[in-house]
């Protein structure tokens, strides 16, 4: 897009249509504002009558996508674009992404739709305010591309380039046609290839400033002829001679008598399906003006079509086509204040307005929220350019009725209406105080029943403050009385002073009266420093913002320093002071003639940050707010009046500066009875306020309002309510529930790693937890242990002591293997350490005594082998008598002690216990034929012969024994042989063993000689 940035002198239009209203703030969040497309106010026809695309609209109809179905281009006065593609439904499309609406071009764009490049494809041709001529060539399927380069490329004819498309020289290529503010009409002829050159002999005549032509058959020859409008009203026709291609003036007959006004806008079409062209005029009082053809030239006036009864808006400029593709011709119009108005074609000529979505107000409309009818619900009251004021009454859930119970749409209140509502005389009844375009203060009091009455003989019936008053109310001084600020068209400030019994007088001594702005002025009243006073701001157009502190005494000064005198308001409407974001400080909302609104939010300390813009929504030319809480719902909705008669609303969702096209309903805050104070509401018990009553929360969750223990959060307990309202009642979760084990062999004990918690008991569970194994219904706390590997009773130890099928152990305390036979005897599966299955010990205290122990002396009186008798004989050692003392004892003569008796010794060896030579120890002797050492053997290792008688007498003293049966010697006469000789003769009575008075010794044969 090249650089345009020419000067340009804007038209202004000094119609004021501002107000201000006193609202209080409702108790709300920060948040967004949200578009109400819920629509409050009626139905609509399709979507084209809400199409808000700024100030002084400019449609064009064509098929730009190919797809048989007729779009819309719409130029506007900020210099945007717009193009509605046709869904075939009578719905259209918002294009937003193409290269043309998403540049700008300069004021009062003006787009054209034809094939200009020759290609077949529709291409679209815009001129604006500044003289510049865009060209833009399309490709059939909808897509425009600039053309930056060749003849077109940065065309500027001076001011208002008005295109249109034709082929006026008939050579087979369309050429552009240009209409401008000079009054000439400028034609560029294109050769076929893209080459465009100015020609200066087709037309040479003054068709008056801001021409604005049109091609069509007038006379029905088939030649396209030129009808041209301008800045005066009137229409020139101009008819082509089809044999030289020549245009000539039409200087008879109707067409060249029209006169509409100002801004005469025309098209040619049939739009009574006669086959005859008839004309259709636009103009500046908003209405559209039809003149039928007959086919020859000859126009009549047709006032009954329904198009001049119709009111358009300002600056009407109608297209036609067939826009809900039923045959016949409609028409659309655009106009100054940015919306886009259908009238459905029969095709006889007859038309009919489709439907708005908004309510119509009539045109510039000025909002003030107030309860009018005194319902307590607000209610939305409207001043307009008519000499009268709508009203729509809400109730309460943000929609609204046209108003049928009041007197307001009888009030006579003069143009351009800004009324502004208060109890102006004190009577507690809401009164309607309306400045106007004759600079009039016009005042109906109230009665509190729906009846307005004016005042017609009080303080403010003469006041009369030149024209276009514009009143805010406030309080100036500190008499808590309301009063007056006027701003006039010329741009001084009157002040007002009320003494709250509806009389006001003028101050004369008007601390405001040094401001003069030279242009129109609104003021508006309100805190902007936070600082509990009313202060005032005054917008003027081409100025900064005005913002004066008061004192609250009458007095106020300029403020340059703050952040609101930096605010540009050139093209302002309208400025607002309203708590806009809940915060609890006044925000300002700057609303300018283009359809721009801007929020700028407001601290306690009176500085300001830009903030939202809610200029997107497109509310039309010259918006005007006011705030208030329409709906109930306790958050600030701006109500929009347009001069394009139409109310938008935006509800505020509790997102700051965040905006979005949607409708945030919802009631006003509800709250709910909390009887029992535990800070939780009864739901049944409901009351809607957007502020807290006493005894009410704002939580309705309670379940139970008649006990303060039982709400939500509440710990639940086993009493049988539902103390944490969920619903449920005694739950697990309760905090004196019961612990419960899972007890899945049915023993009734619980296994202790198997829990659940509950009031009350629980199938297939117990209170018990001590099962050791639950999985075996034989295992449980004192169950009988038995010999089987398990531990049956739950003491952590298996086939214990006392085991059923277990074996008889005794105590073995001495650990000698032998159990104690009077100690007590268990059971048990194996045997248990310090047990023997013996129960024979005598002692068990002594490993030494046992039945398998040996009877010993060393204890003494003690039964060591248990069998009950003490030192038994086989044990106890035998001693021998030692009658001959002679340390060797008699083995005939013993005793069995463990102690040594008197002359006993424990040898029993002695042979002889008389002769104490006689024992084993003594020396044998020969003399004496004695056994002396006890061998068994007399005289052993003695040498003994044989004696020899020398006589046979008696007398003889050796004898030897000759082995016979002697008694004596060997005469048989001795007696007695002394000594005798055993002869081992056992019937001799000399043998040891058998004979009697021999002393015989062993060693038979041995001779002994004396």
């Amino acid at each position: 897009m090249q650089n345009r940035f020419l000067n340009f002198v804007s038209v202004i239009v000094i119609i004021f249509i501002f107000s201000f209203i006193l609202v209080t703030s409702s108790q709300a969040q920060a948040g967004q504002w949200i578009q109400n497309t819920d629509d409050p106010w009626s139905g609509f026809d399709g979507n084209l009558t809400t199409m808000a695309v700024n100030g002084y609209s400019r449609p064009c109809i064509a098929d730009l996508n190919g797809d048989g179905l007729n779009d819309i281009v719409i130029g506007s006065y900020i210099g945007k674009v717009n193009i509605y593609y046709n869904d075939g439904a009578s719905e259209f499309i918002q294009d937003t992404t193409s290269a043309i609406t998403t540049d700008t071009f300069g004021p009062y764009a003006t787009p054209f739709v034809g094939d200009l490049s020759g290609d077949g494809h529709l291409d679209i041709i815009v001129g604006d305010q500044r003289g510049n001529v865009n060209y833009f060539t399309g490709d059939g399927a909808g897509n425009f591309t600039e053309v930056i380069a060749g003849d077109l490329a940065g065309l500027d004819i001076g001011s208002y380039a008005e295109p249109l498309v034709t082929d006026i020289n008939d050579d087979g290529f369309n050429d552009l046609i240009l209409g401008e503010n000079g009054g000439q009409l400028k034609c560029y002829l294109s050769d076929g290839a893209g080459l465009f050159t100015l020609d200066t002999t087709i037309f040479s005549d003054d068709v008056g400033s801001k021409s604005i032509p049109y091609f069509g058959d007038l006379d029905g020859d088939t030649d396209l002829d030129i009808l041209i409008g301008n800045s005066t009203g009137s229409i020139n026709p101009y008819l082509k001679d089809s044999a030289t291609g020549s245009f000539s003036a039409l200087a008879t007959g109707t067409l060249p008598s029209v006169d509409v006004g100002t801004y005469s806008v025309p098209v040619i079409a049939d739009i009574d399906n006669d086959s005859d062209n008839d004309v259709i005029v636009g103009a500046e009082d908003g209405k559209v003006y039809l003149y039928r053809g007959d086919g020859t030239g000859n126009y009549t006036a047709d006032t009954a079509a329904g198009l001049s009864s119709i009111a358009f808006g300002t600056k009407s400029r109608p297209a036609v086509s067939d826009i809900n593709s039923d045959g016949d011709v409609d028409v659309i119009v655009g106009n100054s204040f940015g919306t886009t108005n259908v009238a459905y074609g029969d095709g006889t000529g007859n038309f009919t307005i489709a439907s708005s979505g908004d309510a119509d107000t009539h045109t510039f409309a000025t909002p003030v929220i107030a309860d009018i009818n005194s319902d307590g619900n607000l209610d939305l009251l409207f001043g307009s350019y008519m000499n009268n004021l709508t009203l729509y009454t809400g109730d309460g859930s943000g929609a609204f009725t046209l108003d049928a119970s009041t007197n307001v749409a009888s009030l006579s209140t003069g143009l351009y209406s800004r009324p502004i509502t208060g109890d102006f005389n004190g009577d507690e009844n809401i009164d309607i105080l309306v400045g106007n375009n004759a600079g009039e203060l016009i005042l109906f009091l109230g009665d509190g029943a729906n009846t307005f009455t004016l005042d017609a003989t009080g303080s403010l019936s003469s006041v009369d403050v030149g024209s276009q008053s514009a009143p805010c109310a406030g309080y100036i001084n500190d008499d808590e009385d309301i009063d007056l600020i006027v701003g006039t068209s010329f741009g001084d400030i009157q002040i007002f002073l009320g003494d709250g019994s509806g009389n006001f007088v003028e101050d004369t001594t008007n601390p405001l009266a040094s401001i003069y702005t030279g242009v129109p002025t609104i003021p508006v009243m309100g805190d902007v420093n936070g600082d509990a006073q009313d202060d005032l701001l005054l917008t003027a157009e081409s100025t900064s913002l005005l913002v004066y502190l008061g004192d609250g005494n009458g007095n106020f000064n300029l403020d340059t320093t703050s952040d609101l005198s930096s605010v540009s308001v050139a093209e302002i409407s309208q400025a607002e002071i309203a708590d806009v974001n809940h915060d609890h400080s006044n925000d300002v909302i700057i609303s300018y003639n283009t359809g721009d609104i801007n929020i700028y939010s407001g601290d306690s300390t009176g500085s300001y940050t830009e903030g939202a813009d809610i200029s997107h929504y497109q509310f039309g030319m010259k918006p005007v707010t006011a705030v208030a809480d329409t709906d109930n719902d306790c958050d600030n909705d701006i109500i929009i009046g347009s001069a394009n008669g139409r109310i938008y609303e935006l509800g505020y969702d509790g997102d700051d500066n965040d905006f979005v096209l949607d409708f945030y309903d919802v009631p006003a805050y509800t709250w709910y009875a909390d009887s029992d104070g535990d800070g939780y509401g009864n739901p049944a018990a409901v009351v809607h306020s957007c502020t807290q009553p006493a005894g009410y929360v704002s939580d309705g969750s309670d379940c139970d309002d008649a006990n303060a223990a039982n709400h939500p959060g509440a710990a639940e307990t086993c009493d049988g309510f539902d103390n944490d309202c969920d619903s449920s009642v005694d739950e697990s979760d309760a905090v004196d529930a019961l612990t419960w084990y899972q007890d899945a062999d049915n023993d009734i004990f619980g296994n202790a790693a198997a829990t659940t918690t509950s009031c009350m008991p629980v199938p297939g569970y117990v209170s018990d937890n001590t099962d050791c194994d639950d999985s075996s219904s034989t295992s449980f706390p004192g169950a009988a242990e038995t010999c089987d590997g398990f531990d049956n009773d739950c003491d952590g130890e298996a086939d214990e002591l006392g085991a059923t099928g277990g074996q008889s152990f005794f105590p073995d305390t001495d650990g000698d293997g032998f159990g104690d036979v009077g100690g007590i005897l268990v059971s048990a599966c194996i045997i248990p350490e310090g047990y023997s299955t013996d129960n024979t010990d005598c002692d068990d205290t002594s490993a030494d005594i046992h039945p398998f122990a040996a009877e010993t002396c060393a204890t003494v009186g003690v039964d060591n082998n248990c069998n009950g008798d003490i030192e038994e004989s086989d044990t106890v050692p035998d001693w021998f008598a030692d009658t001959d003392a002679d340390g060797f004892g008699d083995p005939a003569v013993s005793q069995s002690t463990c102690a040594s008796p008197e002359g006993y010794v424990a040898d029993n060896t002695d042979c002889d216990d008389s002769n104490s030579n006689v024992k084993p120890s003594a020396t044998e002797s020969c003399s004496d034929e004695v056994d002396n050492n006890c061998d068994d053997v007399v005289n052993e290792g003695c040498s003994t012969t044989p004696a020899t008688e020398t006589d046979d007498d008696t007398t003889d003293t050796t004898v030897t024994d000759t082995g016979s049966s002697e008694t004596g010697d060997d005469d048989d006469t001795e007696t007695p042989d002394t000594p005798a000789i055993d002869d081992n003769d056992p019937s001799d009575s000399s043998n040891p063993e058998d004979e009697t008075g021999n002393q015989a010794t062993s060693g038979g044969g041995c001779s002994l000689t004396t």
